[in-house]
C-alpha cells in the first residue's frame, strides 16, 4: 500500500508540474465528473432515460433532485434508442432547445438554448473557441450528455449565457465489453462502430477503451457527401480505489461538401413562379467545393481521493484543429427583395469564397473538493483554478462571380477560380479564472453559493492586447421535502468578451454580460422513476453585438428572454415515456430574434415488451418570424420511431426521423437567406455485443 501512495503521488506531482504555466502558451475552461470513470450517473435500475446524477452544474457529480438549477442528461439508451446521428439529433427531445436552427449543416451543430447560444464543454473543459474550427463531435462517442441552462460563467468561465451542452467521453471499465454496429440508411449512408473496453492486467489496475468510427455517406443535398474517420483509444490507471489516471486520444477527420445552401426567400418560404426550390439544390462547384476538418487532442484526467474530506481532480487538454473551407453561396445578401437575375425568377449571381483555419488549444482545469461538516451544516467545498490558451490563424478571401446560376434547373461546371488569399492572421486568447463554491445542507434545506474571478487577454496580430477582468457569480437556495418535492430559487451571471469593435470610438465593445433569475420545482417521489422539473426563467443580456440589416455595421442592444420550461421523464411497466414543453418569449430593441419559436413540444414513448422495442415520438416547432419581424414561418410537426429487437448477443433496429418527409424551413434571415430542416430519414442497423 505504501508502494502504491508513493507511485499515486509520484505521478500526481509530475501531471501537475508539467501543466503550462502562465508565462507559456495558457489553458481554458473546466470541469469532469468526480468520481473515477466507473461511475456513469446511472442507477443499475432505473430507467433507461433516467439519470440519478449530473456533474455539469457542481462538478461534484450533485443528484439532479438536490441541485438548484434546470439540469437535463441524455443517456447512452436515449442517443441509441432516438438514433441520433448528430449532436442536433440528441438535442431534438430536450426543454429549451431548438436544435435544428439553421436546418442541415455539415460545418456545425447549430442548435439554439433558450433563445441564444450556448458553449460546448467535453469532459468539463471548452471544446470550441471559434465557429467552423473543429470536427463536429460524434455523438457514439460519448456515454453522455448533460445541459445546464443558464449563466454558467462561475464553474467555466467567459462563455454566453444560455448555459453549457457538455459531452462525456467513453472511458474505460473494468468489465470487458465490445460491440460492433453496422448501419446503412437513406442517402447511401453506410457506416461502422466499434466500442471496447476492459482490464489489460489480471487485477484490473490497467483499463483500455478503443472507440472507432468510419462513415461514408451522401445527404439530403446533391453532391453533398459527408464521410468521417473517428478513433479514440483510452487508457486508465487504477491502482487503488482511490486513484485512477486516465490518458484519452482523439483523432477525427470529417470530409465534406457544403449541404447548407442559404437559399433566397422567393422559392423556399415565399412564392416563386417557378415553384419551390429543390431542398436538395446544390448551390456551389462540385469540382470546387470542400469542407475538411481534423483534429488531433490529448487529455489526462486524475481524480485522488487523498482523505475522507479531500480529493484532488486535474484535467488538461491539447488539441489541433486543421480547416479548409471553400465554397459557393448565391448572393441574395444584396437585393433580399429581389436577389434574381433575371426578370423570370430564377437565376442568382454567387460569391466565391475560401478560407484556411488553423487552431491550437491548451485547456487545463486543476480544482479540490472538501466534504466536511460545521455543526449541523453538511458542506460540499469547491476550489480550482483553470486556464486556457488559444492560437487561432487564419487566411481568407472571397470574389464574385457574376455568371447566372440556375436554383431550378442548374448547370454545374462552371470554372472557378480560387481568391486570392489573405496573408496569415493570427489572434492569441488567454484566460485564467480562480473560483469557489460551497454547497451546503441542513434538515432540507440546500444551499449552493459560488464565485469567480477572470483575467482574459485577446491579443489581434500587429494589435495590443484587450484585457478584461471579470467577476461572476450564482447562488441557489432549494427545499426538499420528505415526498419528492424539490421548490428552488437560483441566480447567475455570466460574461464573454466581445471582439467587435465600435465604429464610433474604434474601441472593442464591452463584453457580453448575462444575469438570470430562475425559479424551479422539482418532483421525484420516493427517489424512484419519475422526475419532473417545471421552470420559469428571466435571462437578460447587455451589450450584445448585432449587425445592421443594410449598413452591416455593429451596434450593441440588450436582450431579455423569460420563459416557462416543463420536462418529464417517467416508467410505466415497460413504457419509457419523456415530454418536454417550452415557452419562451424574447425582446430586443430594433430587431427581433430569428430561429426560437415561442412554442416547442416534444414527446417520446418507447415500449419494451420481451426484447422488442417500439418507440414513437413527435416533435412542434412553433412559428417563428426571421430577425427583421417581417417574414412569419410556419409551425410544423414532425414525427420519428424506431423498431428494435435484442436477442441474446444481437441487436437489429430501425430508427426513422420526419417519417412523413416534410419540407420545411427552419428559419429565415432579414439579409436574405432561408434554410430548409432535415428530412426524412431512415437507417438500419445490427449490433453485436461480445
Amino acid at each position: 500500500m505504501q508502494n502504491h501512495a508513493m507511485r499515486v503521488a509520484a505521478c500526481a506531482a509530475a501531471l501537475i508540474l508539467s501543466a503550462p504555466s502562465a508565462a507559456q502558451d495558457e489553458p481554458t475552461e473546466v470541469a469532469t465528473t468526480l468520481a473515477p470513470v466507473e461511475v456513469t450517473g446511472e442507477r443499475d435500475d432505473e430507467p433507461p432515460y433516467l439519470a440519478e446524477e449530473a456533474s455539469t452544474a457542481t462538478k461534484t457529480g450533485t443528484p439532479i433532485l438536490e441541485t438548484p438549477a434546470s439540469v437535463s442528461v441524455i443517456t447512452a439508451e436515449a442517443l441509441r434508442d432516438r438514433g441520433a446521428l448528430t449532436l442536433q439529433d440528441a438535442l431534438r427531445y430536450s426543454a429549451g432547445i431548438m436544435s435544428d436552427a439553421y436546418g442541415l449543416d455539415n460545418r456545425t451543430d447549430s442548435a439554439i438554448l433558450r433563445g441564444t447560444e450556448f458553449q460546448s464543454v467535453v469532459d468539463g473543459m471548452r471544446d470550441q473557441f471559434n465557429y467552423y474550427n473543429t470536427t463536429r463531435p460524434d455523438v457514439y462517442a460519448f456515454e453522455r450528455i448533460e445541459i445546464l441552462r443558464g449563466p454558467a460563467s462561475v464553474l467555466y468561465g467567459q462563455g454566453p449565457s444560455a448555459g453549457i451542452v457538455a459531452l462525456v467521453s467513453k472511458r474505460p471499465r473494468a468489465e470487458a465489453a465490445h460491440e460492433l454496429i453496422a448501419e446503412y440508411g437513406r442517402f447511401d449512408r453506410r457506416r461502422i462502430n466499434v466500442d471496447s473496453t476492459g482490464p489489460i492486467d489480471g487485477d484490473g489496475e490497467w483499463r483500455y477503451r478503443t472507440v472507432g468510427v468510419l462513415q461514408r455517406s451522401d445527404s439530403q443535398v446533391d453532391y453533398a457527401f459527408y464521410d468521417r474517420e473517428m478513433l479514440s483509444p483510452s487508457l486508465s490507471w487504477v491502482p487503488t480505489d482511490r486513484f485512477t489516471w486516465t490518458l484519452l486520444t482523439h483523432y477525427q477527420r470529417d470530409d465534406s461538401r457544403n449541404a447548407i445552401s442559404f437559399l433566397p426567400h422567393s422559392g423556399t418560404l415565399l412564392d416563386n413562379p417557378n415553384g419551390r426550390i429543390p431542398v436538395s439544390r446544390f448551390t456551389s462547384e462540385p469540382d470546387f467545393d470542400r469542407f475538411e476538418a481534423t483534429r488531433h487532442a490529448a487529455s489526462s484526467f486524475i481524480d485522488w481521493q487523498i482523505a475522507d474530506t479531500w480529493s484532488l481532480h486535474q484535467s488538461l487538454r491539447f488539441a489541433v484543429n486543421d480547416n479548409p473551407y471553400y465554397t459557393l453561396y448565391p448572393d441574395v445578401f444584396s437585393n433580399p427583395q429581389d436577389p434574381f437575375l433575371d426578370d423570370t425568377r430564377r437565376t442568382v449571381a454567387r460569391f466565391v469564397y475560401a478560407e484556411l483555419r488553423d487552431q491550437r488549444d491548451w485547456t487545463a482545469d486543476h480544482r479540490a473538493v472538501a466534504r466536511f461538516a460545521t455543526g449541523a451544516v453538511a458542506h460540499q467545498l469547491l476550489v480550482g483554478v483553470d486556464h486556457a490558451y488559444s492560437r487561432f490563424t487564419r487566411r481568407s478571401g472571397s470574389a464574385y462571380l457574376d455568371a447566372p446560376f440556375d436554383l431550378f434547373d442548374p448547370a454545374y461546371g462552371t470554372p472557378v477560380e480560387m481568391p486570392e488569399l489573405s496573408d496569415p492572421f493570427t489572434t492569441r486568447a488567454r484566460y485564467t479564472g480562480v473560483y469557489a463554491q460551497n454547497q451546503m445542507r441542513i434538515g432540507n434545506w440546500i444551499a449552493l453559493g459560488g464565485l469567480r474571478h477572470d483575467r482574459s487577454g485577446v491579443e489581434p496580430q500587429g494589435g495590443e492586447e484587450a484585457r478584461e477582468n471579470e467577476t461572476t457569480g450564482r447562488a441557489g437556495l432549494m427545499y426538499e421535502t420528505d415526498f419528492g418535492l424539490a421548490p428552488y430559487l437560483s441566480y447567475a451571471t455570466s460574461f464573454q468578451p466581445n471582439t467587435d469593435v465600435d465604429p464610433d470610438s474604434g474601441e472593442v465593445f464591452d463584453p457580453l454580460a448575462g444575469k438570470q433569475i430562475e425559479i424551479g420545482l422539482k418532483y421525484q417521489p420516493d427517489g424512484g422513476d419519475t422526475l419532473l422539473t417545471l421552470t420559469w426563467f428571466d435571462l437578460t443580456e447587455e451589450n450584445r453585438v448585432f449587425y445592421d440589416l443594410a449598413s452591416f455595421v455593429p451596434s450593441v442592444s440588450d436582450v431579455d428572454s423569460r420563459g416557462v420550461e416543463f420536462e418529464g421523464i417517467t416508467r410505466l411497466g415497460d413504457l419509457d415515456l419523456t415530454a418536454s414543453y417550452t415557452y419562451i418569449d424574447i425582446a430586443k430593441r430594433r430587431q427581433y430574434f430569428a430561429v426560437q419559436p415561442r412554442h416547442l413540444a416534444s414527446l417520446w414513448a418507447t415500449y419494451d415488451w420481451r426484447g422488442l422495442k417500439i418507440g414513437a415520438g413527435t416533435r412542434y416547432l412553433g412559428s417563428t418570424t426571421d430577425d427583421g419581424g417581417t417574414l412569419r414561418l410556419p409551425a410544423v410537426l414532425l414525427f420519428d420511431a424506431m423498431l428494435a429487437y435484442d436477442v441474446e448477443r444481437w441487436r437489429v433496429a430501425v430508427n426513422a426521423t420526419n417519417i412523413e418527409d416534410q419540407t420545411y424551413v427552419t428559419s429565415c434571415l432579414a439579409r436574405g437567406d432561408c434554410f430548409y430542416g432535415n428530412r426524412g430519414n431512415v437507417v438500419g442497423s445490427v449490433g453485436y455485443r461480445f
